[in-house]
């Protein structure tokens, strides 16, 4: 397999956190991005939200998304919300999903018949339409 030469290499979201936000703000300067993240990416993507400005979110599976150090942010979360869930998930399940959903406005849930936790490797197509669809929507929206 590939190896990722990203450094530093931690688990800790706090620290993903950060390097995300540098990495951001070195590229982009003060524009507020579309953040993508999946599994423990869509965590991460969710705990920036809750530190910084986002233009939107498109999470898929993310999972440790009820936990209460995030779920008292989301009702100040502005952004469009794309959440993508793969209905042959083993890693999270399709009520906690829906629960995310609920809890986070301007949010949709998409479910994707027959996909894993990693849906957009299971239904590429389906997945890059929803991204540009929902790239679209997050940098025309109005602040």
């Amino acid at each position: 397999g590939i190896k990722s030469k990203c450094r530093p290499k931690t688990r800790d979201p706090e620290v993903n956190v950060r390097v995300a936000y540098d990495a951001v703000h070195g590229l982009f300067g003060v524009l507020d991005p579309v953040i993508v993240g999946a599994s423990l990416g869509g965590y991460i993507a969710l705990k920036y939200a809750t530190k910084y400005p986002v233009r939107g979110l498109l999470l898929v599976a993310p999972v440790r998304t009820l936990e209460d150090d995030l779920v008292r942010f989301y009702p100040n979360l502005k952004a469009p919300t794309y959440i993508i869930y793969g209905t042959k998930d083993k890693v999270v399940d399709q009520a906690s999903m829906e629960i995310l959903a609920k809890r986070i406005p301007n949010s949709k849930l998409i479910i994707y018949k027959d996909a894993g936790h990693a849906a957009y490797l299971n239904q590429p197509s389906r997945f890059k339409k929803d991204l540009i669809e929902f790239y679209k929507l997050a940098t025309t929206v109005k602040r």
